[in-house]
């Protein structure tokens, strides 16, 4: 494995630790083998925040877990849910932590038999997450240009996390379109629904009952689905997380996707199916259907290989429920494995499905909404000037954006 994951902020370092629990969660064969770690047993990652709130606990253990201490990463100084202040950071710093982390990255790359990539974890809306992962996403296209770059952000809930949020979303989407070649965007939102058993459509009464951390496992289970290697018969899939582009985003138009998992212990195949696909939103604020442009559904845990045998009346329903497009012949690609996502789950079965789909144009709409009516007004506007931002780079971002909704559109017509 040559691929390098880079944690940023404090969502994509919570993220991350729910992640390696998950993927190196295996016996001590399988462990040396494992795709993730180098040949000395460490992760092969990048842990970075502004401040050490989050990393002071990464750092405390590293010497007795599998991080390099060398590779966690840390600023003095948080960026205040600002996309600004996380890109351009602090005036006149001692410390220059894009330097910092382009320097560790440079020593994991040399680490690595031949560097293929990265995989980026942050928020779509904190100061660190959003921002600083900008310009951390730009710099390691500027050196490592034909290496490929794959996002994994989550969205905020709509309201209650910051008033920047939109700006910060704007900002932050536009330059992984740019910078990025796929970018899988997970809703914390629809996950709190889902995790709580109630449709998305209605109102929770029950949210405190999940937390933080079982959205982050959620996720992190969802992503060990997509990335841990899959053998079936003859054939080896996901060897490198790009694999999944040529089955998900083909296309540098469109690089936004959707991801949504399951798992049970004693569970048909449709039955792990059915449950799965009608556990997702699938229709927009006016009631029109999304489209989807191409799907990978990955089935692990099929010991006694019956996946197979349902295969056809699977991707009769995932075409079905994606509302997948007339020009694409093959929307559907699968990937099976007989292991389980980690022996202490051994007896479990998966399904994991990710989708390109039109979904992105209800998201980006709504937030290129409310950042065109905050920019008319002038609200929050000195925030970013103050921190090196133009009103040009708002401008810029609203039409790469608006971009991405009008290819979409065109896309599913």
């Amino acid at each position: 494995m040559t691929t390098i994951y880079t944690c940023i902020g404090q969502c994509g370092n919570q993220l991350g630790h729910h992640f390696f629990n998950t993927v190196n969660n295996t016996s001590d064969e399988q462990h040396q083998r494992s795709p993730f770690v180098c040949q000395d047993n460490k992760i092969r990652s990048l842990n970075i925040d502004s401040e050490n709130k989050v990393l002071k606990r990464l750092i405390k253990d590293s010497k007795k877990s599998l991080l390099r201490e060398d590779n966690i990463v840390c600023g003095r100084k948080g960026r205040g849910a600002n996309w600004a202040f996380g890109y351009h950071g602090l005036r006149n710093d001692e410390e220059n932590l894009l330097d910092s982390c382009l320097d560790a990255f440079r020593k994991e790359v040399e680490r690595c038999d031949c560097y293929t990539g990265t995989v980026m974890m942050h928020s779509l809306c904190g100061g660190t997450g959003s921002g600083f992962g900008s310009h951390l996403c730009e710099a390691i296209r500027d050196n490592y240009p034909m290496a490929y770059i794959q996002s994994v952000v989550i969205a905020p809930f709509q309201t209650g996390e910051s008033p920047l949020q939109n700006y910060n979303a704007t900002l932050c989407m536009a330059w992984l379109q740019r910078y990025s070649d796929s970018i899988f965007m997970y809703h914390n939102e629809e996950i709190l629904h889902r995790l709580s058993g109630l449709n998305v459509s209605k109102v929770v009464r029950e949210e405190a009952k999940v937390t933080i951390k079982d959205i982050n496992e959620h996720i992190a289970e969802s992503l060990a689905g997509l990335y841990k290697p899959v053998s079936s018969g003859n054939t080896s899939h996901g060897n490198e997380p790009w694999e999944i582009l040529q089955s998900v985003c083909p296309m540098p138009s469109h690089k936004f996707a959707h991801v949504i998992h399951t798992s049970q212990t004693k569970s048909s195949w449709e039955t792990l199916t059915g449950g799965l696909l009608r556990s997702f939103k699938r229709y927009d604020e006016d009631g029109l259907t999304f489209s989807s442009l191409a799907n990978l559904a990955v089935a692990r845990g099929d010991k006694m290989d019956t996946f197979s045998k349902h295969s056809k009346s699977i991707e009769k329903k995932i075409k079905a429920a994606y509302n997948c497009v007339r020009w694409n012949p093959y929307p559907v690609d699968f990937w099976i494995g007989k292991d389980s996502i980690n022996v202490a789950k051994s007896g479990t079965a998966s399904l994991t499905i990710c989708a390109n789909t039109s979904r992105i144009v209800e998201y980006a709409g709504n937030v290129l909404s409310k950042t065109r009516n905050m920019l008319e007004a002038g609200a929050y506007l000195h925030l970013y000037l103050n921190h090196g931002c133009e009103k040009g780079d708002f401008i810029e971002a609203y039409d790469t954006m608006q971009c991405v909704i009008d290819n979409y559109k065109d896309a599913v017509k």
